[in-house]
C-alpha cells in the first residue's frame, strides 16, 4: 500500500468523441482510483474536475462522462513529502492532477481521431472464481459480514466470488469490456490486449462491486488487495489463485462467438 514509483501502472487514456454541430459527448477512460479528498467528503474528486474544465474550454455545448478502469491497485500521485506514503490531498491537488489528464484529452483532440464505422455487438457471462479455502488463509468476518456473505449464497455460489463480464463492440476498432469487482491494473491491460482492438477500453466496478479482483502475483503477495479486503466484502477466504486465466479465458470465448 505504499509508494512504489518504479511499479506497473496503465498510462492509456482511452477517448470517443460524439458530435454534431450544436453538441459533442467525451467519453473518457481511465485507470486509477478517485481517491485524492478524504473520504469523508461527499465529492467528485478528480473525475468530475476533469469533466468541469473540459466543459468549460469547449465552445459548444459539451458533455463529459469518466469510464473507470482497473485501477484497484492504482492510487493518484498524491504522497507525503519524503515519497513514502500516501496522503490525502487538497482541492489544489485534485486540480493539480485533473489537469494532467485534461492535457491528455486535448492533446488526443488536437490530432486526426478514428471514425468508428458503427457495427454493434455484446456479450456477456458470469464467471465464478474460487475461494482459496486453505484453513490458514481463511479471513475473520466484519460486523455484519456473515450476513452479507448468507445473502451472496442465496443469490450465486457459496465457494467463492462470481463476477460478470461484458463485451461491447462498437465496430472493429473499438471495444469496451466491462468486469464486476475492483479490479487490479493488469487485468485491465491483458484483457485490452486479448480484444486487439485500436482503441479498447476496460472498465471495472461495472453491474456490481463483489470483491478486488485480483492477479495471481497480488494473491501470492497477500496482504490488503490479496487477501484482508475480502472482509470489507463480506467474504470468508481470499480468492485462488488461476482466477485471472478464468477471466482471460472466459474474454476469449466472449471475444470469439
Amino acid at each position: 500500500m505504499g509508494v512504489n514509483l518504479k511499479g506497473s501502472t496503465d498510462k492509456n487514456v482511452g477517448l470517443i468523441l460524439i458530435k454534431s454541430k450544436a453538441e459533442e459527448i467525451l467519453l473518457i477512460n481511465y485507470a486509477c482510483h478517485p481517491t485524492i479528498l478524504n473520504s469523508n467528503f461527499i465529492s467528485g474528486d478528480y473525475p468530475s474536475s476533469v469533466a468541469r474544465s473540459l466543459k468549460a474550454q469547449s465552445k459548444v455545448k459539451r458533455e463529459v462522462i469518466f469510464l473507470q478502469g482497473a485501477g484497484a491497485d492504482l492510487k493518484p500521485r498524491c504522497f507525503s513529502e519524503d515519497g513514502v506514503k500516501f496522503r490525502y490531498g487538497n482541492s489544489f491537488d485534485v486540480a493539480s492532477i485533473a489537469n494532467t489528464l485534461v492535457t491528455s484529452v486535448n492533446n488526443i483532440l488536437s490530432k486526426k481521431m478514428i471514425s468508428l464505422k458503427l457495427s454493434l455487438t455484446s456479450n456477456f457471462c458470469q464467471i465464478n472464481l474460487p475461494y482459496n479455502l486453505d484453513p490458514n488463509a481463511k479471513i475473520p468476518f466484519l460486523k455484519g459480514g456473515k450476513n452479507i456473505y448468507n445473502k451472496r449464497k442465496k443469490e450465486s455460489h457459496a465457494d467463492g466470488v462470481t463476477v460478470e463480464l461484458q463485451v461491447w463492440g462498437l465496430s472493429k476498432d473499438c471495444s469496451l469490456v466491462a468486469l464486476s469487482g475492483e479490479v487490479c491494473h493488469k487485468i485491465g491491460v491483458n484483457a485490452k490486449k486479448i480484444v486487439n482492438n485500436r482503441i479498447p477500453f476496460f472498465l471495472g466496478y461495472s453491474n456490481g462491486l463483489p470483491a478486488y479482483i485480483p492477479t495471481d502475483i497480488i494473491i501470492k503477495e497477500g496482504g490488503y488487495e490479496g487477501h484482508s479486503s475480502m472482509q470489507y466484502y463480506g467474504h470468508p477466504y481470499p480468492i485462488k489463485e488461476g482466477a485471472e486465466k478464468k477471466i482471460y479465458d472466459a474474454l476469449k470465448t466472449l471475444k470469439s462467438q
